[in-house]
């Protein structure tokens, strides 16, 4: 009696653990998608929230235990396959590109965080430890002969805030604490550049430079309606929701740019545009050209070579046989580096020996057709013999 109660507190204590284990990869999980929502990565944190939720149903339900053993592939598979062909095809219905990567939003913080010097005058200053707080001397340059020291303030922690906001004391206040060397300077720079100093005139101060800080002031301005105000000219800059792109009243863009929907304007300028059309179709051609030739030299040599393991006059097919089977356990990034130095243009051996014989050496990286050529001679070598090769050689082996 006493063992059945001791093995169902054991299961207790096992269904315990598992159910916290399931919560605890349930909660890291759903932290991530709140983590990416908040990024403005929707796609990505949908993917995750609809990976986790079949997860559980799966592993969770009697009902789909067959999918179990399946599910890791179908996961891959979407993750790698349909997720990023999906992801693609709605790139292409935007204006995403370098200068338009980010929301509407992001862009809005970056062009109010802009600053520029408004020359009211610059200071020299040192940095002073005490304990975990910190404090600044600031000493005026040139006909600016004003000195102030700031209150405490700290660095721990600067990397998840905007501006450290830090007030002056009495011009008299002496700094506290042990005056930092240029080399721990350097090493704080990154958090002495989110200090902002407010003197008692109510002029703003930031770091212009590794030994001085400046008056300094917002480039732009928050308006109505996601504008923006340029503060040195009060010019009104709006968001182009068709452009993506901050726009003054002269028609001049300011970048970055956020992403918006174009819908069909992309696949419109590849037909109408000859300056996109042109090189889209050659190399669009040449993709196509270059797959379909693939798989033809591919199953070819494949086949060839597979038919030459089995045929039986052949001497010693064994030992070629193994030859083939030496270049599966090479890793492709690690060819491709051979084939580099084998088709190099001036001591590579492909044309040392082209030369000894015809007098002949190549430009395989100068010329476009000898380029293409090469690549279908690589990709061939690595496909037929890594695949065709080796699955003849392996049937004939079972024979």
């Amino acid at each position: 009696m006493s063992d059945v109660v001791l093995g169902s507190g054991t299961n207790r204590i096992g269904n315990g653990l598992k159910w916290a284990l399931v919560a605890a990869i349930n909660l890291l999980l759903l932290y991530g998608v709140t983590l990416m929502y908040a990024q403005g990565e929707m796609a990505f944190a949908f993917l995750v929230l609809i990976i986790t939720a079949t997860a559980n149903w799966v592993f969770l339900s009697s009902k789909a235990y067959s999918y179990r053993y399946v599910f890791p592939a179908l996961v891959g598979v979407l993750v790698f396959v349909v997720f990023p062909l999906i992801y693609t095809v709605n790139i292409a219905f935007t204006n995403y590109s370098s200068t338009n990567l980010l929301s509407l939003q992001r862009v809005k913080e970056i062009h109010l965080a802009k600053t520029y010097e408004t020359g009211g005058g610059s200071y020299g200053f040192s940095l002073y430890q005490n304990g975990e707080s910190y404090q600044l001397n600031l000493q005026g340059k040139g006909d600016n002969k004003d000195s102030y020291t700031t209150g405490d303030f700290y660095l721990m922690g600067a990397e998840g805030v905007d501006a450290i906001q830090v007030t002056t004391l009495d011009g008299s206040s002496e700094p506290v604490g042990e005056k930092l060397a240029i080399k721990a300077l350097i090493k704080l720079r990154q958090g002495l550049k989110k200090v902002q100093i407010t003197l008692p005139d109510g002029t703003g101060l930031a770091m212009t430079g590794l030994r001085s800080f400046g008056a300094i002031a917002p480039v732009y301005q928050a308006g109505d309606n996601d504008t923006l105000i340029d503060s040195r000219s009060g010019a009104v800059l709006t968001p182009d929701h068709a452009t993506g792109f901050y726009i003054d009243e002269g028609g001049e863009r300011l970048s970055p740019g956020f992403t918006v929907y174009t819908g069909w304007d992309n696949f419109i300028r590849v037909t109408t545009d000859e300056g996109v059309q042109e090189p889209f179709l050659k190399i669009f051609v040449w993709t196509v050209s270059f797959s379909a030739l693939t798989v033809v030299f591919t199953l070819a040599v494949g086949l060839l070579m597979a038919c030459l393991m089995q045929w039986e006059p052949l001497k010693g097919n064994g030992v070629y046989r193994l030859f083939l089977i030496l270049p599966y356990a090479v890793p492709a990034f690690i060819s491709i580096l051979i084939f580099r130095g084998l088709f190099n243009q001036n001591f590579g051996e492909i044309n040392m020996v082209l030369n000894a014989l015809f007098g002949l050496r190549p430009e395989w990286f100068s010329d476009e057709g000898l380029a293409r050529s090469m690549l279908l001679i690589v990709n061939t070598w690595r496909l037929s013999l890594h695949d065709d090769s080796l699955h003849g050689t392996a049937e004939g082996n079972s024979r």
